[in-house]
């Protein structure tokens, strides 16, 4: 994956994907990737696939995860960024809707 060390080259990435994100990410956690994935994470991984990501290499490992609000021209929904860094490198992420009957998509240019 991509080496993003600062702010501001992640909101740098999230812009290359179509969508505008907040210079400060709302939040930056250390999580764990489970060695022992259940459905819910099976299809998330599945997702991440399809962008050329897979976390299946990170079983076990602690990523950071930061989280941007994002906006997308033309739409009103309230969105956040999910970027997965191990080392600050990108592994993984998704852009989703803040609202529960949403969407998620992986890290790959905004429809249209």
């Amino acid at each position: 994956g991509k080496k993003l060390h600062t702010n501001a080259e992640r909101t740098e990435f999230i812009g290359s994907l179509g969508y505008s994100a907040k210079a400060e990410p709302l939040e930056e956690r250390e999580v764990m990737i489970p060695r022992e994935w259940n459905e819910t994470y099976t299809k998330y991984n599945e997702l991440q696939k399809t962008c050329g990501f897979d976390l299946a290499d990170y079983k076990g490992k602690r990523v950071t995860m930061c989280t941007f609000a994002v906006a997308q021209d033309g739409s009103e929904d309230e969105l956040r960024c999910e970027l997965l860094l191990y080392k600050n490198r990108l592994v993984g992420g998704s852009i989703y809707t803040v609202a529960a009957d949403g969407f998620m998509r992986g890290l790959e240019a905004a429809p249209n």
